[in-house]
């Protein structure tokens, strides 16, 4: 420790200058010697001073050492995603605008392959001008209708198979020059492949851009076309429509034609007596008169305008009209009794104009009186109805 000492002592200036030195170029060459590979990346090893690209090996993601006169270039091995807008004719000859989208993942124990024979711009010299190549070999094969709407699947499918192919070719050709140049260097062959060195997952038309005209022209048919489907819609409606009224009218005429042989009078004037009590309990105003005819069904004022209908109750109508001044019959008496003067000759009046109307097929008119001054009378012959307000 005394001789290092004074070694120090007798050569510092010296030794801090070695040290500062030493300092800077380590300062200086610290980001080629410790290289950090991210995530999902893999790196290729380039050697200055020895046999340039190393083929047969990669770098994982993480903090690799190398010399600082060697490069470690990393490599995105993750799923990408590319875009491109492609001009391609259809098979009649015209121009499309297409944006197709491919996705593609290069392989880990080819990227070395990949550096050395294709490049870091590997997209742009082979991926992207390949895909548009076949895009427009394939589209030329339909028509602009079927690339717009029904037969977009088929090119994608087709598109995806034949840039396959061609990559698989592509992977075959750099094996095919890599293993001559090992073999002028004396080096091992490497070993098959078994996939190409980018595998393109799949191909996808994200838009398709027609003639302003054209497209027009398309969807003009396309709405005809759901029209016409409309229509038929409605035909088929109209027809389910016309059957259910037929099944409904027969049902109707087979309900007829049973509920007939049961309909007998008594079951009418039970009807008719059903219908006067539910009408007696309803809270409007109304008048019920009954007690008319032998079967004692209650009578509708003015049903109808003119003769009676077929099937009509057999009494006659009845039309209520109010008394003209001029035919008001006298005041009761003095003594206040409401009894009216030749009250039975104006009872029997209606009785005459009954049998009157009967003769001659005339509706039979009556003219209604208020029923508190009513005198009520029975004749031998006729009964007259009562009146009853509520």
């Amino acid at each position: 420790m005394a001789a290092l000492r004074n070694f120090m002592t007798r050569n510092l200036p010296g030794v801090t200058v070695a040290f500062m030195i030493a300092a800077f170029i380590l300062t200086y060459f610290a980001p080629n010697i410790m290289i950090t590979i991210p995530a999902g990346y893999v790196g290729v090893l380039w050697k200055r001073f020895d046999d340039g690209t190393v083929t047969d090996r990669f770098y994982r993601e993480g903090n690799r050492l190398a010399l600082p006169w060697n490069r470690i270039i990393p490599y995105d091995a993750r799923m990408q995603r590319v875009s491109e807008d492609y001009d391609i004719i259809s098979a009649n000859g015209l121009a499309i605008g297409a944006n197709i989208t491919f996705r593609f993942r290069i392989s880990r124990r080819l990227i070395g392959l990949l550096h050395k024979y294709l490049g870091p711009d590997y997209l742009n010299t082979v991926l992207i001008p390949k895909i548009g190549a076949i895009a427009r070999a394939e589209a030329a094969k339909y028509s602009p209708v079927h690339l717009y709407s029904t037969n977009r699947e088929d090119v994608e499918k087709a598109i995806l198979a034949v840039a396959r192919e061609q990559l698989v070719q592509v992977t075959r050709d750099v094996l095919s020059s890599e293993s001559e140049e090992r073999k002028a260097r004396h080096l091992p062959p490497l070993p098959e492949a078994s996939e190409p060195i980018v595998n393109l997952q799949d191909v996808l038309f994200r838009s398709v851009t027609l003639p302003h005209l054209v497209q027009a022209a398309i969807e003009r048919k396309e709405e005809q076309f759901h029209v016409n489907l409309e229509y038929n819609f409605r035909l088929d409606r109209e027809r389910k429509e016309s059957e259910r009224k037929a099944i409904e009218a027969r049902g109707i005429q087979e309900f007829q034609r049973i509920v007939s042989d049961g309909i007998t009078d008594a079951y009418l004037r039970w009807k008719g007596i059903d219908a006067t009590l539910q009408l007696a309990h309803s809270n409007n105003s109304k008048i019920v008169i009954i007690g008319s005819g032998k079967d004692g069904l209650p009578i509708i004022l003015n049903p109808f305008e003119g003769e009676a209908r077929p099937g009509a109750h057999p009494a006659p109508a009845l039309e209520a009209r109010s008394i003209p001044p001029a035919a008001t019959p006298n005041r009761p008496d003095e003594e206040g009794n409401g009894i009216y003067p030749n009250s039975s000759t104006a009872d029997s009046e209606p009785a005459q104009r009954e049998s009157q109307g009967a003769r001659e097929g005339e509706p039979f008119t009556m003219n209604m009186r208020p029923a508190t001054t009513l005198k009520q009378a029975k004749t031998p012959s006729t009964q007259k109805p009562h009146i009853n307000q509520k």
